[in-house]
């Protein structure tokens, strides 16, 4: 089964979100205040049916009974990065880890200054000459975030800077962080290398004429020592903390261009391509991908093929979900977003693509939680990240919910 468009596109407009981050050495996790009740507004879509896929119940996780659950350090980001001699490295806060057993134990080495820096959603690149470059965004100078319910707009208009650092020396030693802009920063997704060794940093900023989250890219040609910011993709029409464009992964096309899938309140993913190594981004537009209001994580397996790891906009074999935002609600509605988006977290698909996105695989859920999750934006399974360890093989890292698992490629439902 082929992924199915909606036949009722329900919006045309996003908002933001705020992205906040638990304690100073985690992630960037998604926290809001939400007290109120939500009624549940229904949407005709395609259901699929359930078709009984066998799990294996791993702690608060069922998990797809091919994959196997990971042992890994509870500090590492799921950002990680192969080294020269095989090793596996992942930033931790201030500091950075290596492992030379597969994850199992790390060596950690001081990244940056922790009177300075609190590391807060860090990606990861080395490139083809030996450079291991994080972007990242510093917790310690986060200002508040505080939004007038009837403007929509933030006052003041927060800060939360991005910058990048970089090793030459497979992480020993560090240079002086770079920063790249003030803005709020609502999430780092992807850093990448193309083909003709250009580096591309996909980050955010926030507007404020009316409270909205828009994405970019920050390219560098030079290694990592300077950086260009590409054209910003933004919806003017949007308003709220919990919509806009919002955390775009990237991924290479075998056509040389650039690939985003951006997360929206629009019950799908947008995408936008690049043919200049991400300076310059198209228009964005509507995918066939359904999805709730979460990010997505692409990887490119050695094999070639294409692998996304989502949150779907409704649960398996369902048609309606709760809705969060929207008039309806009132200010609590506004703040969030103009529109009614879900945010179904309790379950997490996969699906391949095996030429280059155009067509792709019937959708998996491989893991969901036993319970579901009350506080959707803490213990729902989403924010993901993809690494490809050893050939064919592929770990699946959440930031939120805690989903650590592995999967063979040869494993995955034809």
């Amino acid at each position: 089964m082929q992924i199915k468009k909606n036949h009722l596109l329900l919006v045309i407009c996003f908002f933001g979100y705020q992205i906040l981050s638990a304690d100073a050495s985690s992630l960037m996790q998604e926290t809001t205040q939400i007290s109120f009740s939500v009624e549940q507004s229904t949407v005709t879509i395609d259901a699929e049916p359930d078709d009984e896929e066998k799990f294996v119940d791993v702690g608060r996780h069922r998990i797809f009974s091919k994959a196997e659950p990971l042992t890994l350090l509870t500090r590492t980001t799921g950002q990680f990065v192969r080294l020269s001699d095989g090793s596996i490295f992942s930033a931790m806060g201030v500091t950075c880890g290596i492992s030379k057993d597969g994850g199992q134990t790390w060596t950690e080495y001081p990244m940056l200054d922790p009177e300075k820096f609190s590391m807060a959603g860090p990606v990861s690149v080395r490139t083809r000459k030996g450079t291991i470059i994080v972007g990242f965004s510093n917790w310690k100078e986060r200002t508040e975030f505080s939004m007038d319910k009837t403007t929509i707009v933030l006052n003041p208009t927060p800060k939360l800077p991005t910058y990048i650092v970089y090793s030459k020396d497979n992480g020993k030693t560090w240079s002086e962080p770079v920063k790249l802009h003030d803005d709020w920063t609502g999430a780092n997704r992807r850093m990448l290398e193309t083909k003709d060794g250009h580096i591309v940093f996909s980050t955010m900023i926030i507007r404020n004429n009316r409270a909205r989250h828009c994405v970019l890219t920050y390219v560098s040609s030079d290694d990592g020592a300077t950086w260009k910011a590409s054209n910003v993709l933004d919806s003017p029409s949007s308003a709220g903390d919990h919509s806009g464009l919002m955390e775009a992964d990237v991924i290479r096309l075998n056509d040389g261009r650039l690939w985003m899938l951006i997360r929206t309140n629009w019950d799908y993913f947008y995408e936008s391509y690049s043919s200049d190594n991400g300076l310059t981004w198209s228009a964005y537009q509507k995918t066939d991908i359904d999805a709730s209001s979460s990010p997505g994580a692409l990887i490119r397996l050695e094999s070639g093929r294409i692998v996304l790891v989502w949150n779907r906009l409704y649960h398996k074999g369902k048609n309606e979900v709760r809705r969060l935002g929207g008039e309806a609600l009132g200010d609590s509605g506004r703040e969030i977003g103009e529109v009614p988006a879900s945010y179904q977290r309790d379950e997490l698909s996969l699906m391949y693509s095996d030429d280059d996105g155009k067509t792709w695989s019937s959708p998996f859920v491989i893991a969901k939680n036993i319970t579901p999750a009350v506080r959707w934006w803490v213990d729902g399974i989403s924010y993901p990240h993809l690494f490809e360890p050893s050939k064919g093989v592929i770990w699946i890292i959440t930031d939120q919910g805690g989903l650590r698992i592995a999967i063979k490629e040869e494993d995955l439902p034809r």
